[in-house]
């Protein structure tokens, strides 16, 4: 009304409608502009993860500022990070006299989701350790996997076993 009242002193004819529209879009469009900066340098949940499980070193100084960051403003995410880094060493390294030290830690960290992931490989401790100490791999097997649930989807399920067979053994 007042911005009304001031363009009518200044020789304003149109009607108060129509300034009280002008006035309403403006703001849609600044509250628009406002939240389209906000989001664009709010990180997304994937960044974060990602900034907070990458080596240190592999991080720009500005990722590496953040990460600071958000392990000042959170303990959690402190212990996390640092025992994120850890693993990441570990598994890189294949350092399996260290794996034991991480599972305990992570036990121990207070960390609700990084004690229930040491729970669980816990369980699988003799094949987390194996994996860490030999170089085979289940690659090619699960390939043919792969290949022969490829080959049962292309005929939708009409063909039979006998058919199933021939295309396995003379595909090549």
């Amino acid at each position: 009304m007042q911005l009304w009242r001031e363009l009518k002193g200044l020789g304003f004819e149109g009607s108060r409608g129509i300034v009280s529209n002008w006035v309403a879009r403006e703001r849609r469009q600044s509250k628009d502009k406002a939240t389209v900066k906000n989001e664009a340098r709010t990180p997304t949940p994937r960044q974060v993860v990602g900034r907070l499980i990458r080596p240190v070193a592999d991080l720009t100084s500005e990722e590496a500022s953040t990460v600071t960051g958000y392990r000042n403003d959170c303990k959690q995410i402190g212990i996390t990070h640092d025992l994120t880094q850890l693993l990441n060493r570990i598994l890189r390294r294949r350092d399996n006299a260290t794996s034991s030290d991480w599972l305990n830690a992570a036990m121990a960290s207070g960390v609700v989701e990084l004690v229930a992931l040491a729970k669980g490989m816990k369980r699988d401790e003799a094949a987390i350790a194996a994996s860490l100490r030999f170089d085979w791999s289940t690659g090619q097997v699960e390939g043919q996997n792969h290949r022969v649930k490829l080959l049962k989807r292309q005929m939708y399920g009409r063909a039979g076993f006998e058919l199933l067979r021939q295309r396995i053994l003379h595909a090549h």
